[in-house]
């Protein structure tokens, strides 16, 4: 009687392989849309949605000043604003609404010295019930 020899089981990794890479994609879209998360509370409005990817100012509810991830002091606001390409962007304010107004109006009149002339606000959208 002849012995077969053995064989070891063999796993595939295919399907392993697989798997893998569908999770690798998901974490991946799923940080990369978490990037677009603003820090502060924004007033309930009725309002317009952007046609474009606007570029967001935040006064944060200290007063704190941020352009995208960068925190900005009011008095480089002007410099910073003006560095940026604006071309084709609408540019947005998103201010806390506890914030006290002369914040907003601050930055709106630096939007305006750097020649900007159309700005909007960015607020949370009222539902009615």
């Amino acid at each position: 009687m002849r012995r077969r020899p053995k064989t070891s089981p063999e796993v595939e990794l295919t399907p392993l392989i697989d798997v893998l890479f569908m999770l690798i994609v998901f974490l991946v879209l799923t940080t990369t849309f978490a990037k677009g998360q603003i820090d502060v509370t924004l007033p309930k409005a009725k309002g317009v949605p952007s046609t474009s990817e606007p570029i967001i100012i935040e006064i944060l509810e200290g007063g704190a000043i941020k352009i995208g991830n960068q925190e900005v002091k009011g008095n480089n606001l002007k410099t910073a604003i003006e560095n940026m390409t604006t071309k084709g962007r609408a540019i947005v304010v998103a201010a806390d609404k506890d914030l006290p107004y002369e914040k907003v109006i601050f930055v709106l009149d630096v939007l305006k010295e750097a020649g900007i002339s159309e700005a909007g606000l960015l607020v949370e959208e009222q539902r009615e019930n």
